[in-house]
């Protein structure tokens, strides 16, 4: 929660007040997370430990004030605000703070990037659509046996539009890859349906090179070289071998 007040006639946030720490009278209300104090006469003050019996002692020296305290304590920090005897919460403020406005930015764009990868993944067909790392655009990967962890390998979208534009420069390349890694991995291996997602691709920094994973278990891998337009099988070795 966070507390606005006036320290020495400039204005003031300071956030971190647990619920517990906040008096009824000016508890936010309707899930709102910032007090507004500004109206009225305010002492801030930190303490070290014991800062409780401090801003007590305090608040009795100014009886007629609100103390709006923080203090630090053996796990971390303490915080509290301690109100006058007869006070008057007509002229209390609350409004969204801060962080609760971040908060809520970030799960509205959250909301609209799962909004569109549900949309990508019913109008585009053949592909994988998750949400990205950051929530702000959609990540689509191709639906098929061979994938690849290399950045180039993914796409990504934050429309529709763009995403289809996308999907058809790459789907080219994803086919290819995943005829010829099933060709491979055909030849080396007795298992008929490799799965979704289960032959993984290496593609070297040159572009002509490639490696193809054909058994997950003993970590068998296919070496492949660029010779014209055609990829030859031109090694095969086993990792830790």
């Amino acid at each position: 929660m966070e507390i606005k007040m006036r320290r020495k006639g400039e204005v003031i946030t300071k956030d971190g007040f647990e619920n517990r720490s906040v008096p009824t009278a000016i508890m936010p209300p309707n899930g709102l997370t910032g007090i507004d104090l500004t109206s009225y006469s305010v002492i801030f003050a930190t303490f070290g430990r014991g800062g409780y019996e401090k801003a007590k002692a305090l608040h009795e020296k100014a009886p007629g004030a609100i103390v709006v305290y923080k203090y630090e304590w053996r796990n971390g920090w303490g915080e509290g605000v301690l109100l006058p005897e007869r006070f008057n919460s007509s002229r209390v403020r609350f409004y969204k703070s801060a962080k609760q406005a971040l908060a809520e930015e970030k799960e509205a764009k959250k909301n609209a990037m799962e909004a569109l990868r549900r949309e990508i993944a019913e109008a585009i067909p053949g592909i994988i659509a998750r949400m990205a790392y950051t929530n702000e655009a959609v990540e689509i990967h191709p639906n098929q046996e061979v994938y690849s962890s290399r950045s180039a390998w993914v796409v990504y979208a934050t429309a529709l539009e763009e995403a289809k534009e996308e999907v058809a420069k790459m789907r080219p390349i994803w086919e290819e890859w995943n005829a010829r890694g099933l060709e491979v991995f055909h030849r080396h291996s007795e298992k008929k349906n490799p799965g979704y997602g289960s032959i993984a691709l290496i593609i070297g920094n040159s572009e002509d090179e490639a490696e193809i994973n054909v058994d997950h278990n003993t970590q068998a891998w296919a070496s492949l070289r660029k010779e014209g337009e055609n990829w030859i099988e031109v090694g095969f070795r086993v990792r830790g071998c």
